[in-house]
């Protein structure tokens, strides 16, 4: 079943029961959400919006986009979310790549949508903020909706665009089929109830907003809220939140404000995080924290987020194992395939490779994108012999659980020897100072290309010395893969989706460089 249905369905089976909630204590119920997208189809309707044409929304966390995307969904258009915190020249870019048809904007950000139509080159039929879309939905919608289009798996829900750093945004086209395969994934990943509370705590213009209609499935209720980490446990206490899922910033910026302000959780079954490679220190520290379990989560825009999933009672193994003095090698994993997609280790010429060998991670099955809208090269060249390219590197072990190493374009390479980012980005982590580290390759004269991290301190009035990382690391790495220069920061910079931004910091360090400490 596809969202538009999942929610009709529910409005059906439980029209009184809440359905959506938002931060501030609005709740919809399953009737009302339905109720909302018919009006909203009925709005777009009377725009003159057509099937397969794109309909875009510039907003933060709002209930009313769930009620957008469904009514979207309903007239068959393409939902196409922006980036709210994009200034008007990068949402002209994303529109002028898109095209749409109609730009739905919060009131809030109306001046950036109005500075992005001011220069130019837009087919936009219709500008409307959520408060004018909204008056002109009820205005329209009559006693009778008109018949939802009949959608085909093929057909693209919305577009995602994924947050790159250069180069022209790569639209990430997910099908109603995608979107069933996400439900089948979650569902039997996490074992959704239909007593959950998930909460969203991601933007809703990437891939997460995809991920309630899991829980929508089994008549869960999500609560939305815009991310800010004491907020955030305000409302997860409030509202008896069970399950959340935390990538990059959001988790690790939950888990230490629950340390250091403890709220009240009884409700908490589980939290599922992702992003990159997650130490098993800060899975631990996050499963005391929450008294929940934990387990891990790997996945893109492209795989409609859940592509591997490392189970909580692989977690509870692995802990136990920490707790003998052991080191476990499945720490380092990010899970095995999930339900509905296979995944392989191929070299350069797309042959399987054996356990243990390094190559690029290839997923495929139904959560597989339909390619990058309107790049029908990048899509090809991506989603070559079947096979979707992650450009990520990685092994798999004799049991199918996969280990990343880095993104291709990450590896680096110094002395001829190639170093992982992804497993000195864990080891540093491991130091008990170390909130997080980021491991990029610089220019080097001598090596060719040389190790160094950007590190955050737990402590940032006491932070470890330089050469104290360095060693740490040589203990734990064969001495080439340590950092040779290490450089201290309050945040590590991010992109949209939560993932580390190495090609921004990149670019920062190689035009000049900054507060280094090591060059042996």
């Amino acid at each position: 079943m596809f969202a538009h249905e999942i929610a009709e369905l529910n409005a059906l089976r439980f029209p009184q029961r809440v359905g959506l909630g938002f931060e501030d204590g609005t709740a919809w119920t399953w009737g009302e959400l339905w109720e909302a997208a018919q009006r909203s189809a009925s709005g777009l309707r009377a725009l003159g919006v057509q099937p397969g044409e794109r309909v875009a929304a510039l907003s933060r966390n709002r209930l009313e986009l769930y009620a957008l995307w469904l009514g979207t969904n309903l007239v068959g258009a393409v939902y196409a979310p922006v980036n709210y915190r994009f200034v008007a020249r990068e949402v002209h870019e994303m529109l002028a790549d898109c095209q749409p048809a109609v730009v739905i904007s919060e009131p809030a950000l109306a001046e950036v949508a109005t500075g992005a139509a001011g220069l130019g080159g837009l087919a936009v039929r219709s500008w409307l903020t959520l408060d004018e879309f909204d008056d002109l939905a009820r205005a329209t919608t009559g006693s009778a909706p008109a018949p939802a289009h009949r959608a085909g798996r093929d057909e693209v829900a919305f577009i995602c665009y994924t947050g790159g750093t250069t180069g022209r945004a790569k639209g990430v086209m997910i099908t109603h089929g995608n979107i069933e395969s996400c439900v089948v994934n979650f569902a039997l990943c996490n074992q959704v109830r239909e007593d959950d509370v998930y909460l969203l705590a991601g933007a809703m213009f990437y891939i997460a907003i995809a991920v309630p209609v899991a829980f929508w499935a089994a008549g869960a209720r999500t609560v939305v809220v815009n991310f800010d980490a004491a907020g955030t446990l305000d409302v997860m206490a409030r509202e008896g939140v069970t399950r959340l899922i935390g990538t990059g910033t959001i988790f690790k910026m939950l888990v230490d404000e629950q340390e250091s302000r403890p709220r009240a959780l009884p409700a908490m079954r589980n939290i599922d995080f992702g992003g990159a490679p997650m130490s098993a220190r800060l899975a631990r520290r996050a499963r005391d924290a929450f008294g929940c379990t934990v387990a891990q989560i790997y996945g893109q825009s492209e795989t409609t987020l859940l592509a591997t999933y490392l189970y909580p009672d692989e977690y509870e193994d692995i802990f136990a194992a920490m707790d003998r003095g052991e080191n476990p090698a499945r720490a380092a994993s990010v899970g095995r395939a999930g339900p509905t997609l296979a995944i392989a280790v191929l070299d350069e010429d797309d042959r399987p490779l054996p356990p243990g060998e390094v190559g690029e991670v290839c997923l495929r099955g139904g959560a597989v994108m339909a390619g990058y809208w309107g790049q029908a090269e990048l899509s090809a060249e991506t989603m070559r012999n079947g096979w979707h390219h992650s450009g990520d590197l990685g092994h798999l072990d004799a049991d199918g659980y996969v280990y990343l190493v880095d993104r291709a374009k990450d590896l680096i390479i110094t002395g001829g020897e190639n170093v992982y980012s992804a497993e000195v980005e864990l080891i540093l982590a491991d130091h008990p100072a170390v909130s997080e580290a980021l491991v990029i390759g610089l220019p080097d004269d001598q090596w060719g290309e040389r190790v160094h991290a950007v590190v955050v301190a737990r402590d940032a009035d006491d932070p470890p010395s330089g050469d104290a990382l360095i060693e740490w690391c040589r203990e734990h790495l064969a001495r080439f893969k340590a950092p040779r220069s290490i450089e201290f920061r309050a945040e590590i910079p991010r992109l949209a989706t939560g993932k580390v931004a190495k090609g921004q910091v990149r670019a920062e360090l190689t035009a000049g460089r900054r507060g280094v400490i090591g060059d042996d």
